[in-house]
């Protein structure tokens, strides 16, 4: 599925606004503090993660000046941070993406539901809750510590369904 709409910054005013261009996310999730005008994380759901998906994933984290992102799919998930490299998308990187999506999501149960219905909930939990939405494993709970956690917690989860093109 592909989308046309994506949320950019305005110049003016730091606020975030929608204008067209096509993507292939499913649904995005922005985790944002109220006090907040940007996202401290942005999290996609897309068919299939590869090479394409990537690197529009990190363009986009790059244009919306967020550090942090998570990119799922069925399968498995994806870290992606910011390493201030370079001034640009090359400086955010993928940091985990072994990691399966079903061991990541198990905490909420409920392997029958969407993946998209899924990664929200989990979402929510992280946001409220952290210790109580990461795997019990700790070896597998262990990537998201660093940077996604404080990025989550205490966020509120607002989510953006695709349109379909």
């Amino acid at each position: 599925m592909s989308s046309s709409v994506n949320v950019a910054r305005s110049e003016r005013d730091g606020h975030l606004r929608q204008r067209s261009i096509c993507y292939s996310y499913q649904m995005r999730f922005f985790l944002m503090r109220s006090s907040e005008t940007r996202p401290s994380l942005v999290v996609d759901t897309c068919a299939q993660i590869n090479d394409g998906e990537i690197a529009r994933f990190r363009e986009e984290l790059f244009n919306l000046g967020c550090a942090n992102g998570l990119l799922f799919d069925p399968e498995r998930c994806m870290i992606l941070r910011e390493s201030y490299s370079s001034l640009s998308a090359d400086s955010i990187v993928v940091t985990d993406s072994g990691i399966s999506t079903t061991d990541v999501l198990s905490a909420i149960g409920q392997p029958t539901a969407s993946l998209e219905g899924r990664v929200e909930r989990w979402l929510e939990i992280l946001a409220m809750n952290w210790d109580s939405a990461l795997p019990a494993e700790p070896a597998m709970a262990a990537p998201f510590l660093a940077d996604i956690v404080p990025a989550a917690s205490g966020s509120e989860v607002r989510a953006l369904a695709a349109e379909a093109v």
